[in-house]
C-alpha cells in the first residue's frame, strides 16, 4: 500500500514538472530540446536535491521527472488552450479593459520578431 502511494505521488509530481517545463519553454521562447540539455539537467538536479522532497531517498534522478521534448511539444497546445480559457474567463469578468500591442526588437538579432 505504501509503495502504491509513493508511485501515485511520483506520478502527480511528474505531471507538475511536465507542466512547469512546458510553461518554461513557452514563456521563455526556448526550444523544446532545451530540457534535455546537460546544463539544464544539472541545474534541475541541483534544485531538486536542494528541495529534498523525497527525504527517505539519498538522491533522486531528475531524468525520471523531466519530460522529453516531444512530450513538451505535445503539451504546448494544451497549455495554450488552458491559458486562453483563463484569460477569456478573466476578461469576461472585467467591466472594462484595454488591449495594447507592443513591438520590440529581438535581443539576439536586433530585428523585429516577424
Amino acid at each position: 500500500m505504501l509503495h502504491r502511494n509513493v508511485l501515485k505521488y511520483q506520478k502527480e509530481l511528474k505531471e507538475k514538472v511536465k507542466l512547469a517545463c512546458t510553461e518554461f519553454t513557452a514563456l521563455d521562447c526556448r526550444a523544446f530540446e532545451l530540457v534535455s540539455g546537460e546544463g539544464f539537467l544539472k541545474m534541475a538536479q541541483t534544485i531538486f536535491d536542494a528541495g529534498r522532497c523525497f527525504r527517505h531517498l539519498a538522491q533522486v534522478n531528475v531524468n525520471e521527472l523531466i519530460p522529453s521534448p516531444i512530450t513538451i511539444s505535445r503539451n504546448v497546445d494544451r497549455l495554450y488552450e488552458d491559458k486562453k480559457a483563463e484569460l477569456t474567463k478573466l476578461c469576461s469578468s472585467m467591466r472594462n479593459y484595454c488591449i495594447v500591442c507592443d513591438f520590440w526588437t529581438e535581443r539576439f538579432t536586433g530585428e523585429l520578431p516577424f
